[in-house]
């Protein structure tokens, strides 16, 4: 789906010697960006429809999501809910996931420098310091978008005169 910007995300892994990219979900630019990936030299694996996201976010080192449009994007509540650390672009509600010391890794929308650097800068992290990050993510993401969360500021928006 060109709203998610793939193309972007296989530029900035080519400028990172090493990074490997695991893409969940099918779709049909799949085969673009497959030979897209060959031509960059990217090492990508691209995994299909899987029902398996929570155990796939739990043996990674990061997210990136590289979307140019987004409204709430689920997928960076359900990283950081998993404790997963990401890295975003500023699309949509992605700020209002990534705040703190996550909100170092927001970057414009469609800058694959940018979005490598953040990139760069999450990997080089200590898996103790990757650890820290996810909790904190964890931590903001059940303090403002948790269930019983949102019911509450729903029933005091619907309590006001």
């Amino acid at each position: 789906m060109w709203k998610k910007d793939y193309p972007t995300m296989l530029r900035a892994a080519a400028m990172l010697p090493g990074c490997t990219l695991r893409i969940a979900g099918a779709g049909p630019l799949e085969e673009e960006l497959r030979a897209l990936a060959g031509q960059l030299g990217v090492k990508a694996s691209f995994l299909g429809a899987r029902e398996d996201l929570p155990a796939l976010m739990k043996a990674a080192d990061g997210l990136v999501l590289s979307s140019v449009v987004e409204g709430l994007p689920m997928v960076l509540l359900e990283a950081a809910a998993s404790g997963l650390p990401s890295v975003a672009t500023a699309a949509g509600g992605a700020g209002e996931i990534l705040t703190g010391a996550q909100a170092a890794f927001l970057v414009p929308c469609g800058d694959a420098g940018a979005l490598a650097g953040a990139m760069a800068r999450l990997a080089a992290l200590s898996a103790e310091a990757r650890l820290e990050l996810g909790r904190a993510a964890r931590a903001g993401v059940l303090a403002r978008f948790d269930l019983p969360v949102v019911v509450s500021r729903w029933e005091e928006l619907y309590g006001e005169d």
